[in-house]
């Protein structure tokens, strides 16, 4: 008898595993599905079958009359496959900008190398880690190095000089090679001419370094001004900035980054200004001279011509709020004819003398009537339009 009951028990428990699925709860309200008997820490709340669990997506529904087991509608599985898709989207997105960044660190990193083509190499060797871990503006600099983004060209500039000088230095012990009233020499001699790799060291307080012809620096090398803070690292001729290279200004904490000639920006160059304003275009002996675009913090660009460092010929200011100015200048100053636009509009004409507004024609009036209007400049004005 007990044989019996013991063999109807097993196939009444073989019965209901195949149908049914216990679903367990614990404590702290997670559901599972068993198919014999809830685990420790789980109670048994109720049953699932199997074309229950084969007709779609089930979800636990806590609002009806017990725990029942209903299906998902068509409405929550396209919410929820909506969700899917977005969060897809965001991961590829993410994974987009991700990459983006990467080439564009890429790009940074392979201009700076264009300077200093040893600088991955230098930057990881073991006398320079000790040599920045002197010091936390070091260490501050390096990480800003290693963003491989726009501060990059300034912590270079700031730390290789100083360390490629001390490097050197510590190479003779600190003894110089040659004493000059002006100046102090460390790197090799060869008949009374410095040869090779070296540094001079100036009473002005200008340290420079890099290989040695005729006495002169000629070639890739670079300069560390102890009196100001300022840096150079690039080409260099005769001991004369000269062709590709650049720059940082300690007293403004801008940088240069072009081509030089007889120690000054001269050619194609970009300027970056501590404020955020920049200018990428022509130099001559240091200052702006020919076509350039002066960008500013604001959004704001005048995209023209400069003569020593003024606006000078035909410029466009190029506005965030819509507006474009078409306007003359003669060294800084508006001079002639200047067109105001607002978007694909010519709004105004104004005429300038030597800087002065003589007077301002309006061709559109404020309600778009296209009726034309002589006025002088001492009248109102829209504010945009003689900025």
């Amino acid at each position: 008898m007990v044989r019996i009951l013991v063999t109807l028990l097993f196939c009444s428990l073989s019965l209901t595993t195949a149908a049914d699925r216990k679903v367990c709860e614990s404590f702290e309200g997670d559901t599972i599905l068993t198919d014999y008997t809830c685990p420790a820490g789980y109670r048994l709340i109720g049953t699932v079958n199997k074309e229950e669990r084969q007709s779609g997506r089930l979800k636990l529904d806590v609002f009806s009359d017990g725990w029942d087991w209903v299906k998902e509608t068509d409405e929550q599985r396209k919410a929820r496959e909506e969700r899917a898709r977005r969060l897809g989207e965001s991961i590829t997105n993410n994974l987009n900008e991700i990459a983006e960044a990467g080439r564009e660190r890429a790009k940074v990193r392979e201009r700076l190398e264009e300077i200093v083509p040893d600088l991955a190499k230098l930057i990881k060797s073991r006398s320079f880690k000790k040599w920045v871990r002197k010091s936390k503006e070091r260490k501050k600099l390096l990480r800003e190095l290693k963003d491989w983004d726009a501060s990059s060209l300034r912590a270079m500039l700031k730390l290789i000089p100083e360390y490629k000088s001390e490097e050197i230095k510590s190479l003779y012990d600190g003894q110089p090679s040659q004493i000059h009233e002006k100046y102090e020499y460390f790197g090799d001699m060869f008949g009374g001419n410095k040869v090779g790799t070296g540094l001079v060291v100036f009473n002005s307080g200008t340290n420079c370094y890099g290989e040695f012809l005729n006495n002169n620096i000629t070639g890739i090398g670079g300069c560390f001004y102890t009196n100001n803070g300022n840096a150079f690292l690039g080409s260099l001729e005769k001991g004369l900035k000269s062709g590709e290279g650049a720059s940082y200004y300690a007293e403004s904490g801008s940088t240069y980054r072009g081509n030089y000639s007889n120690d000054k920006p001269s050619g194609e160059g970009y300027f970056n200004y501590v404020n955020g304003n920049s200018y990428k275009g022509e130099f001559k002996e240091g200052l702006r001279e020919g076509f350039g675009v002066y960008s500013y913090a604001s959004g704001t660009r005048y995209v023209g011509g400069w003569k020593a460092n003024k606006r000078h010929g035909s410029g466009s200011i190029i506005r965030t709020d819509g507006w474009t100015n078409i306007v003359q200048y003669d060294n800084g100053n508006k001079h002639g004819k200047a067109r105001y636009l607002d978007g694909d509009k010519l709004v105004m004409i104004a005429i300038f003398d030597k800087g002065k507004c003589d007077s301002v024609r309006f061709l559109i009036s404020q309600n778009n009537a296209g009726v034309a209007a002589k006025l002088n400049c001492k009248e109102q004005l829209p504010v945009a339009s003689l900025r």
